[in-house]
């Protein structure tokens, strides 16, 4: 059942600093075809072909993370809840190796690259044919673009339940909603998210630390929230997320929609994203309990 009253948060980003500079690692061994076009590129990471980088800004980077997190308190807030569901902190080595592997404009999954700190990582790639928008508007709304990605990841949600959020299957039968899992694993702590561009085809990376889609492993804890936040995290109330102690968390340009969602309809003016995620606490509901 959804409590009746919830507040869904806009916006909000998890700040950090900004991580030391890092020389890309690529591993001879774990290249191999296609990912061998990765350290074969000159210069080291650049785009490859008719692919070209596209600008991350911090607003961007605000904006992505507040996505995530998003869909991240809704799924600890709404019942059975997630007891320690982390709030996710953009990490910038995440990003500069997302940057390195969409410059190529690919679709297939990296097995080169890791950071200081994270030798393995989760991956979410996708892309957006733009044939039917105007040349002139493509880029001219970056944080729309980005939406219409998460949705597309988020939407898989209504392929999980119960069962597999609680111990996921083999490998080969989680590509109906891996995407969703990884956005939502509870112990994930960081981000780091890149796109770039080839003909009329935005390519979109998000790379995560530690990675989830685990076989065999939980996506998260059912239970209240923030009831088990991990040892050096503590509640954020507002998202009713585990974030790390030496954290701030900023609300950037925050808007708190107080909403009350028992028998009553969403209005209007709630924008499409708002009206995804009380989708999402709906289908959690049904799913899930």
């Amino acid at each position: 059942m959804i409590f009746k009253g919830f507040y869904l948060i806009l916006l909000v980003t998890v700040i950090v600093a900004q991580d030391a500079p890092f020389f890309i690692y690529c591993s001879s061994e774990q290249c191999i075809e296609p990912n061998k076009v990765l350290c074969e590129r000159n210069p080291p990471c650049g785009p490859l072909g008719d692919c070209r980088g596209l600008p991350m800004t911090e607003a961007l980077r605000f904006t992505i993370t507040h996505l995530h997190n998003q869909v991240r308190a809704m799924t600890a807030t709404t019942t059975p809840g997630a007891s320690k569901m982390r709030a996710l902190q953009y990490n910038k080595d995440l990003e500069t190796i997302a940057q390195c592997w969409i410059n190529t404009c690919t679709s297939e999954k990296s097995a080169c690259l890791i950071t200081p700190q994270y030798k393995t990582f989760g991956q979410n790639l996708g892309e957006i044919d733009l044939y039917d928008k105007p040349s002139e508007d493509i880029l001219s709304d970056p944080a729309s673009l980005w939406q219409e990605m998460m949705t597309m990841w988020t939407e898989e949600v209504n392929n999980v339940n119960a069962e597999i959020i609680q111990k996921l299957p083999a490998v080969e039968e989680m590509y109906r909603y891996l995407h969703y899992i990884q956005i939502v694993t509870d112990y994930t702590a960081h981000l780091g998210c890149a796109w770039s561009s080839s003909n009329e085809t935005i390519h979109f990376a998000c790379f995560y630390g530690p990675p989830g889609g685990i076989s065999g492993v939980s996506v998260y804890e059912f239970g209240t929230f923030c009831s088990k936040c991990p040892y050096g995290t503590e509640c954020y109330k507002p998202l009713g997320l585990c974030a790390e102690v030496k954290t701030h968390v900023q609300h950037w340009k925050a808007k708190l929609l107080r909403k009350n969602v028992s028998g009553s309809e969403i209005s209007t003016s709630v924008n499409s994203w708002i009206y995804l995620v009380y989708c999402l606490s709906k289908i959690l509901v049904v799913n899930l309990n």
